[in-house]
């Protein structure tokens, strides 16, 4: 007996958030364009063989049902059904090092992982570029979500990158040079600051497309985001994910929550930091800090306070066998 592993990093959006929903960018004047990175934070989904004569699914509740295809989880019995896979005979379980629906990219992560693994037990090979087309296909033409394609690519490439985006397309993906240090959390530049609460990004998007003023402005920033990046210019690149958050405000469908503002302020006026933004598409989960003195972000937020840097693998899938 075997046991499969799939790991698919979480991710971190710069800017462009918003216009990589395919409704959205097939309707701006360009492409809509999109620049981030995954990190070193992970979600795990296994599969391994279950003495049942139904299917078991274990992730924040446990499903036991006669056919995968049936789980009431919208993701994955979307996946299962598109795979025609019942799992009869197997479980599979989905761990995470944060919660989700705070603002990472883990529901797409979580869809990269499901779709590596029905690939793996489908004796295909995918590329990782491919797994994170056929999970966002999956996730916004058959379970109907009303979501964008960025973090299905964020999540299952390493590196920072840069990805363009016109309708149900296949994207293009570029990868940039970074400085070697992101790689450690203790060099990084980038770091996280908890808020409580949750979002889904299906209700928070859904009528995100009647502000494309502000997306076509959103769009305008990857270029000067790239730019800062490759010149090491890590101010400038704060500055410009600034300007980001606050266009993005002008077209958020879900409540601002004030303290996400002041956290920021707190980050840029006492702890040195030169921008940042709130992950995702609500009003909680996590701040994006860029730059600051580590010691005095500690001091301001205490337990609040996560460093994180980029990931070195994204996506991945292991064989482990009796």
């Amino acid at each position: 007996m075997s046991t499969l592993v799939a790991q698919c990093s979480l991710r971190v959006s710069l800017v462009g958030g918003g216009t990589d929903i395919p409704s959205v960018s097939a309707a701006l004047p360009g492409s809509g364009g999109v620049v981030g990175f995954s990190i070193n934070k992970k979600v795990t989904v296994m599969q391994h063989p279950f003495y049942t004569n139904g299917f078991r699914f274990k992730y924040s509740e446990v499903e036991d049902v006669p056919d995968a295809r049936q789980l009431r989880h919208p993701i994955a019995a979307g996946v299962f059904r598109h795979y025609g896979y019942s799992g009869i005979g197997t479980e599979f379980a989905s761990l995470a090092d944060v919660k989700g629906g705070t603002g990472l990219g883990s529901s797409s992560a979580f869809c990269n992982c499901l779709v590596a693994l029905c690939e793996t037990i489908s004796n295909n090979h995918c590329s990782s570029a491919s797994i994170a087309y056929k999970s966002s296909q999956i996730e916004i033409l058959e379970c109907g979500r009303s979501i964008g394609m960025q973090d299905h690519f964020l999540c299952a490439l390493a590196g920072v990158q840069v990805l363009k985006f016109h309708g149900h397309e296949f994207p293009s993906i570029n990868g940039i040079s970074y400085p070697d240090e992101w790689h450690s959390e203790s060099s990084s530049p980038f770091s996280l600051v908890a808020f409580g609460g949750n979002h889904d990004s299906d209700d928070n998007l859904r009528n995100v497309g009647t502000k494309l003023d502000s997306l076509e402005r959103l769009a305008s920033l990857v270029e000067p985001a790239v730019r800062a990046i490759q010149a090491r210019d890590l101010r400038g690149l704060g500055e410009v994910v600034l300007e980001g958050w606050r266009l993005k405000k002008q077209y958020a469908v879900a409540s601002i929550n004030n303290a996400v503002d002041e956290a920021l302020g707190a980050a840029i006026n006492r702890c040195g930091a030169y921008g940042g933004k709130l992950l995702g598409s609500g009003g909680a989960g996590f701040l994006l800090v860029i730059g600051g003195e580590t010691t005095k972000l500690r001091a301001e937020f205490r337990d609040r306070f996560i460093p994180i840097a980029l990931a070195t693998r994204a996506i991945s899938v292991a064989v482990i066998s009796d």
